[in-house]
C-alpha cells in the first residue's frame, strides 16, 4: 500500500491542476508560433519589465502551491510549530490548504499549535479549534467584517465592532411587553444577557442579543396560554445550558470561566500595545536624532515644554512617525519633506512662543517700575494696563524682538510720558464733562459751569455721587472697561501677553460718569436759588439746611446739608426751618467728628502711607519728609464720594431710656440724635 502522503498528493492532483500544469498543456496545445510573434511578444514583455522597473517590484504568486505535495509527516511537523495566527492566515491562503486544514485529520495540528502558548486557555467545549483561534486572534469583525476589532463578547463567542453592537443588541426596557409577559421569570433567566458584568446594574438596562428576544417574543406569541409555562421553563434550561457552556472547557479537567478568556486576552493586547510603543518609541527617537542633524534642536527642544504639548502630541501621532518600522536611510528620505514641514510650522509657534515670553516678562518689569513711580492715589485710576496701551511708545519698546532690554530707559520714558498722560485725559475729560454740563443745563458759553454748584457727578455702577477731582482718582470697576481692541502696529503676541498679564487691570472709562442733574436741581430749587448761578459757597451758608421726614423711626426729622441730600438723593426734601437749623446745632460738631473719622488721606509724596487720618498724616509728612508746613499738594483725600455728613435726627417725643430702641441707643449713644420740641 502506498505511503498517506502520496494518496493525498494524487487526491490533490485530481482535484486541482496547478498553474504550471495549466501552462505547459497551453503550450503543448498552441502550434509554433511566427518571428512577427515572437518579436511581438518580446517586445509586449520589454514594456511589462520597464515598468516593473519604474515602479515596485511585482508580488511573486505560486509561492505556496508545491507545499501540498511535500510528505505529510513533514507538512504537520512544519505547521505544528506555528502560532494560531499564522495557521489561521495559512489556511485562508487557497481552496486546496482551507480544504486540508479544514479537515478533521488535521484537528491534532490545531492542538499543537494552541499548545505553542502556554498561558492560553483551554478550548471551550461549544467551539472547534479553527473557530476558537479566529474568535482570539483574528482581529475583523465577526458581522461586518471591519478590522482593527478588538472587543470579544466571550458568552455569545462573537467579535462584534461599536457600530455592529448597537445594532444587533438591545435592552430590556426596549422589549417591555416581552418583559411583561414572562413575568415572574426575569428576562436574563430566559435569555442569556450579552454581558455579566456590564456597568448598568439595573436589569432593565441589561444587553442582549436582539434576534434573541425576538424569537422569544415569536415563541410566546406562537405558544398556546396553557403551554407557555412549560415552553418558559424549556427555554430557561436552554440558557441554562448555554452559560454552563460558556465556561466549561475540553482541557484541563478543571472549569475555567469567561473571565480567564477575557484575562488573558487583556493581558495580550497589552503587551502587544507595549511592544508597540516601544517600537514606535525607537523610531521617534531616531527621527528626533535625524532632525537634530539637519538644526532642527532649538524646535525639538521647545516641543518638550509643558507649554507646547499639543504640537508634541501632532508631531507624536504624524503618520510618518507613529509607524512601528524600524527607521533606515531610505525610510528617512521618503518621509523627510512631511516631516520638515511640520518642523517649518512649529518653528513659527516657537518663535512666537519666545517673543510672548520677553514681552510677558518686560510687562511685568513694567508693573514693578509703576508701583514705583505712581502714587497710590493715581494707581487706583490708572492701571498698568492702560498705560502700556494708551502710550504708543510704551508698547513699541517691549514689542521688539531684541533679547537686551533696557530697564532704566523704560524708567525715563514712563516718567516722562505718564504726566503728559495724565494731564491729556484729565482735559478731555473736562471737556466731556463740560459738554454734559452746558447741554443739560443750558449754560451760557460765556460762564464758566465749574465754578456752580452742579459740577457734581454720579457714578452709575457703585451709585456715589462725587466732585471732578474724586471722578479723575475713582477707581471701581464700575468706572473701567476691560475691552480693548488691539492697537495698529502691536504684534498679537503683544496683545495676547497683555491680556495674560494685566487679566485684573482695566481701563478707566469715562462714559461710567453721568451729570447728577435731577437730585442737584431738586437741592437747588429747594433751597430757592437759581440753577445756572448758584456756586457751592451759596450752599454751604450756616443758614442753609435741609430737613427729610423719617416715617421708620417714629417720624423723626432728618437735618442735613445739601451735600447729604445730593449723596444719599432724598425724595421728599425741604428747606429747615430756623427752629429746626438752631435745635441741630447742637449736634453738628460730632456729626463733624464723624465726618472726619471716615476720611481717609493719602501721602503724594511716596507711596507707602495711605489711608491714614489726616493727623497721623501730618506726622508722617513732618518725620519722613522734613515739612513742616504742609499744603494741599502734599495730600489727596481718598474719597470716593462727595464728603457728606452724617444727618442729625430731631426727636419729638422723648421716651424714657428703658424704653428706647437698640437703633434710638445708637443714635442718642452717638450725639446726632437732639430731642426737638415741635411748635
Amino acid at each position: 500500500m502506498a505511503r498517506r502522503s502520496q494518496r493525498v498528493q494524487k487526491i490533490h492532483e485530481t482535484k486541482s491542476v496547478t498553474p504550471s500544469s495549466n501552462l505547459a498543456t497551453e503550450s503543448e496545445a498552441t502550434p509554433d508560433k511566427t518571428d512577427s510573434d515572437v518579436e511581438a511578444r518580446s517586445t509586449k514583455r520589454s514594456k511589462t519589465s520597464r515598468a516593473a522597473n519604474s515602479s515596485r517590484a511585482p508580488r511573486r504568486r505560486g509561492k505556496l502551491q508545491g507545499m501540498l505535495d511535500m510528505p505529510l509527516d513533514v507538512i504537520m511537523e512544519i505547521c505544528s510549530l506555528l502560532h494560531p495566527k499564522d495557521l489561521l492566515n495559512l489556511t485562508r491562503t487557497s481552496k486546496g490548504l482551507r480544504e486540508f486544514f479544514m479537515s478533521r485529520n488535521t484537528l491534532s495540528l490545531w492542538k499543537a499549535a494552541r499548545l505553542n502558548l502556554p498561558t492560553l486557555p483551554p478550548c471551550p467545549a461549544d467551539l472547534t479549534e479553527p473557530a476558537y483561534a479566529n474568535l482570539m486572534f483574528d482581529p475583523h469583525c465577526h458581522s461586518c467584517g471591519n478590522n482593527n476589532c478588538h472587543h470579544v463578547y466571550w458568552r455569545y463567542r462573537v467579535r462584534l465592532c461599536k457600530k455592529c453592537r448597537q445594532r444587533l443588541t438591545a435592552i430590556a426596557s426596549d422589549h417591555y411587553p416581552l418583559v411583561k409577559l414572562i413575568a415572574p421569570r426575569r428576562l436574563d433567566d430566559v435569555v442569556p444577557p450579552f454581558e455579566d458584568n456590564t456597568k448598568r446594574e439595573h436589569l432593565d438596562n441589561r444587553t442582549y442579543y436582539e434576534s434573541e428576544l425576538k424569537r422569544l417574543a415569536l415563541g410566546v406569541k406562537q405558544t398556546p396560554p396553557a403551554e407557555l409555562d412549560s415552553y418558559l421553563n424549556a427555554q430557561e434550561k436552554l440558557a441554562s445550558l448555554r452559560k454552563e457552556a460558556s465556561c466549561s472547557f475540553v482541557e484541563p479537567v478543571q472549569t475555567t470561566g469567561e473571565q480567564e478568556l477575557n484575562d488573558w486576552f487583556t493581558q495580550k493586547r497589552s503587551s502587544r500595545t507595549e511592544e508597540l510603543d516601544k517600537l514606535r518609541r525607537a523610531r521617534r527617537f531616531d527621527i528626533v536624532a535625524k532632525l537634530k542633524e539637519d538644526g532642527w534642536k532649538a524646535e525639538i527642544t521647545y516641543l518638550t515644554k509643558p507649554s507646547s504639548s499639543a504640537e508634541c502630541t501632532k508631531f507624536i501621532k504624524l503618520p510618518e512617525v507613529r509607524k512601528t518600522q524600524a527607521l533606515t536611510p531610505k525610510i528617512w528620505n521618503n518621509i523627510r519633506e512631511p516631516i520638515i514641514n511640520f518642523m517649518h510650522s512649529v518653528r513659527i509657534n516657537r518663535l512666537s512662543a519666545d517673543h510672548t515670553e520677553r514681552v510677558t516678562q518686560r510687562l511685568q518689569t513694567t508693573s514693578e517700575l509703576l508701583k514705583e513711580i505712581l502714587p497710590l492715589h493715581q494707581r487706583k485710576s490708572l492701571s498698568s494696563r492702560e498705560v502700556v496701551v494708551k502710550i504708543p511708545k510704551v508698547w513699541q519698546m517691549l514689542d521688539t524682538d531684541a533679547e537686551e532690554f533696557d530697564n532704566e530707559e523704560l524708567r525715563r520714558v514712563l516718567q516722562t510720558l505718564i504726566p503728559e498722560y495724565l494731564e491729556k485725559r484729565t482735559q478731555e475729560t473736562r471737556i466731556f464733562f463740560e459738554t454734559i454740563l452746558r447741554e443739560e443745563f443750558g449754560i451760557e458759553a460765556s460762564s464758566d459751569p465749574w465754578k456752580l454748584a452742579l459740577t457734581a457727578f454720579f457714578n452709575c455702577g457703585c451709585r456715589q455721587s462725587m466732585s471732578f477731582e474724586h471722578v479723575l482718582h475713582h477707581g471701581c470697576g464700575y468706572a473701567t472697561t476691560p475691552c480693548l481692541s488691539r492697537p495698529e502696529g502691536m504684534s498679537i503676541e503683544c496683545y495676547n501677553s497683555i491680556q495674560t498679564v494685566y487679566r485684573y487691570d482695566w481701563i478707566w472709562n469715562v462714559d461710567a460718569f453721568s451729570s447728577t442733574f435731577h437730585s442737584m436741581k431738586r437741592v437747588i430749587e429747594v433751597c430757592g436759588l437759581d440753577i445756572k448761578k448758584a456756586t457751592v459757597d451759596d450752599l454751604e451758608r450756616p443758614e442753609i439746611r435741609l430737613s427729610s421726614p423719617d416715617p421708620g423711626r417714629c417720624n423723626y426729622t432728618r437735618i442735613m446739608t445739601w451735600r447729604t441730600a445730593v449723596h444719599d438723593q432724598y425724595q421728599d426734601i425741604a428747606l429747615a426751618t430756623e427752629a429746626q437749623i438752631s435745635a441741630a446745632k447742637a449736634a453738628e460738631p460730632v456729626a463733624e467728628k464723624l465726618l472726619q473719622k471716615e476720611l481717609k488721606y493719602q501721602c503724594t509724596r511716596c507711596t507707602e502711607v495711605y489711608d491714614v487720618k489726616k493727623s497721623d498724616l501730618m506726622t508722617h509728612l513732618k518725620k519722613s519728609h522734613a515739612v513742616e508746613e504742609p499744603t494741599e499738594d502734599d495730600w489727596v483725600l481718598e474719597c470716593t464720594k462727595l464728603p457728606a455728613q452724617t444727618p442729625i435726627y430731631l426727636v419729638p417725643n422723648m421716651k424714657p431710656k428703658k424704653d428706647w430702641y437698640y437703633w434710638e441707643a445708637e443714635l442718642f449713644e452717638s450725639g446726632i440724635a437732639v430731642p426737638f420740641l415741635c411748635e
